[in-house]
This record gives structure tokens, C-alpha cells and sequence, in this order.
């Protein structure tokens, strides 16, 4: 409720004064970014180009601790949505993974999420998995939680934690904000 209030806020032209008040109060490597943006106002760019710097990053309610981050779903590839195209391009360019391998995750997530059983080339289905020893198989259906991903066959630790910050599985109309988006997105 509170990131909605901010939110809101800013869609009404409180926006640099949210910005200034979250600079004066949080970090000081913050507030120097923060500044950068309230120095040049421009009233035809989004108030929500940088939707952190609109909120605290950490709050306390009572005695409980909370951490807020607010992002441009636009801004990451959906798992669920991406077409091969954008996956491959993302793994290969984004994240710059071997071809091959790219193209094998690919194929992977995209096995893990259809309805069929039937792999595609490259791919793997549940008869891959068994052979694999893997005790978890493709769901056939879209992804729950971007950690999901950790079962795909092919994935290793290293590779979902640089992808991780690039990812969602909640749907956001489906197009990458090009304004918003970060280079491996893109």
C-alpha cells in the first residue's frame, strides 16, 4: 500500500518531490542517482522511469523489517510469454552463453512449459529427465516462480543467478519496455 500511495502520487505530479524526499532519507549512493534525475525534469517522460526512486528501499513496520523493490515488469522477459526467439537471443546475446547452450535452455524451457511430452530437437521432455536422474520433471505448464528454472534441465546455479534479475513469470502485456529495459533484456 504504501509503493501503490508513491506510485499514485507520482502519476500526479508529485513525482520530483517524492524523488527528493527519498533522497534525503535514504542512502547516500542513492540519493547522488537520485539527484541526477530530479536535476533534469521533463514532464513528457514517464514519472515512473525509475519506479525505485520512488520508494524507500527498506522500511520498518513495528518491530518487522521490510526491503520494497518496484520494477518495470516491462523490463524483463517473461518465461512464461517469450517466444524462442527472445529466449535464445537472450541466453546467447543478453547473457552471452554459447550459441549451443542458448539453444538447448531454449528448447528446455520451452519443452518444460508446453502441454506435450514430445521433445523438441535439442529439447528435453520427461523421458531426458529419467535419464538424467532428475527427480523432478517438466511440468507442462507455464512456469509458478522464476526458481523454477533451476530444474530445467541444462540450467546450472551460475547461469539462473545471472539471469534471475532479468526474468518474471507475472504477466506484464507481453512487449519489453524498451525505455526501462537493461541491456541483456534488450
Amino acid at each position: 500500500e504504501y509503493a501503490r500511495s508513491r506510485l499514485t502520487a507520482a502519476l500526479f505530479e508529485f513525482e520530483e518531490e517524492l524523488r527528493a524526499q527519498v533522497a534525503a532519507e535514504g542512502g547516500r549512493n542513492q540519493a547522488q542517482r537520485l539527484r541526477r534525475s530530479v536535476a533534469r525534469p521533463d514532464p513528457g517522460i514517464d514519472p515512473w522511469r525509475d519506479p525505485q526512486g520512488l520508494v524507500l528501499g527498506a522500511l520498518a513496520l513495528g518491530e518487522a523489517g521490510v526491503t520494497l523493490e518496484l520494477r518495470d515488469l516491462g523490463a524483463a522477459v517473461n518465461l512464461n510469454t517469450a517466444d524462442e526467439e527472445i529466449l535464445r537471443n537472450f541466453f546467447s546475446q543478453g547473457l552471452e552463453l554459447d550459441y549451443a547452450l542458448a539453444d538447448a535452455l531454449t528448447q528446455a524451457i520451452l519443452d518444460w512449459r508446453d502441454e506435450d511430452d514430445l521433445p523438441r530437437v535439442g529439447g528435453a521432455e520427461r523421458d531426458a529427465y529419467l535419464r538424467a536422474g532428475r527427480a523432478i520433471l517438466p511440468a507442462n505448464r507455464p512456469f509458478s516462480t522464476v526458481d523454477e528454472l533451476r530444474h530445467v534441465l541444462g540450467m546450472t546455479p551460475e547461469i539462473l543467478e545471472a539471469a534471475r534479475p532479468y526474468l518474471t513469470v507475472i504477466p506484464a502485456g507481453g512487449t519489453i519496455n524498451v525505455n526501462t529495459a537493461p541491456l541483456p533484456v534488450l
